[in-house]
């Protein structure tokens, strides 16, 4: 029989606080990704969480003292097949928001590593804001240098039908009055249109568009089937909107086999998000040590890596 998977699939879903969650039959049936990613958890780190199959990894946000509970908390659950080929980064951001991993290329058949953040960005205006998309953009451009990204989850942004390129981009700038204006590796951006039937834009929106065009990624919703309108992910008293997304690197779009909303539940204000990556996972592949490692900002020892995996397989 074949040990090897062409699907990847990484979800993601603001849990709007995880209670008693793990009893709910429904909230269980959702958690049969390859990977899935929990915000909101409103939990400190804990070796609690059991998730039957899987490995944890868990990331929470200080306590305040008049607080009487936790705030943010992410929770990553991982197929324990799957778990060797990936690398917790946890030294890649003080962050109690954002929680990196590194997918291994070879393990998972693609073309580079890929970077994969489990994010969730608090609203402008609330006391947790910490400038987010500014440390995040310095994140990705480490990254980028060894791989590719992924980023997923809430991240409180509305984005309109805005695009997340450069409208009209060309080359043909150069060579204006005799000079070249643009470097000679320069790529020029692909126009691809998606819906959003969020049509308001944001602050944190705006900065979100800006991160798209300085980093080169683009975001999954409208533009995937399981979302080809650009659905709505988070339902309040004021309304709908279009807050949690996928963004990859735009290299990274023609590995995407597509992009799903899931239906509002009971469970949450926000609905799941789920990403399905093309690739071909191999999980006879031994991945060593030093292959599992990182370079720069996102080193972590070798001690480190395995300590962690032998914390999250007992």
């Amino acid at each position: 029989m074949s040990n090897c998977y062409k699907n990847l699939s990484i979800s993601s879903w603001n849990v709007h606080g995880l209670g008693d969650k793990l009893k709910d039959e429904l909230f269980i049936e959702n958690l049969k990704g390859d990977i899935n990613i929990l915000l909101e958890t409103w939990k400190e780190e804990s070796k609690e969480f059991k998730l039957e199959g899987h490995c944890i990894i868990s990331k929470s946000r200080k306590k305040r003292k008049k607080a009487r509970r936790y705030s943010g908390g992410i929770i990553v659950t991982i197929k324990m097949p799957y778990f060797k080929g990936i690398t917790y980064l946890k030294e890649a951001t003080t962050s109690p928001n954002r929680l990196w991993l590194k997918l291994n290329k070879n393990f998972f058949g693609f073309v580079h590593d890929i970077y994969l953040c489990a994010l969730y960005i608090p609203p402008f205006s609330s006391s947790h804001y910490d400038n987010d998309l500014d440390f995040l953009e310095n994140e990705i451009s480490s990254f980028s240098m060894n791989g590719q990204i992924v980023l997923i989850g809430d991240l409180n942004a509305r984005t309109g039908q805005r695009a997340d390129f450069i409208v009209n981009d060309s080359d043909h700038i150069n060579n204006f009055d005799g000079f070249d204006l643009l470097p000679e590796n320069y790529i020029t951006d692909s126009e691809i249109n998606r819906n959003n039937q969020d049509t308001s834009v944001n602050t944190v929106g705006t900065k979100l568009l800006d991160l798209c065009l300085s980093s080169r990624l683009r975001l999954l919703n409208g533009r995937f089937l399981g979302d080809s309108l650009g659905y709505y992910t988070y339902m309040s008293s004021s309304g709908f909107s279009t807050v949690d997304y996928a963004v990859v690197s735009e290299s990274l779009l023609s590995s995407v086999k597509y992009f799903k909303t899931n239906d509002f539940t009971y469970l949450s204000d926000h609905v799941q998000i789920t990403l399905y990556m093309k690739c071909s996972i191999n999980i006879d592949k031994e991945i060593g040590l030093e292959e599992k490692g990182g370079t720069g900002l996102n080193h972590i020892n070798g001690q480190k890596i395995l300590n962690l995996n032998l914390l999250m397989l007992y």
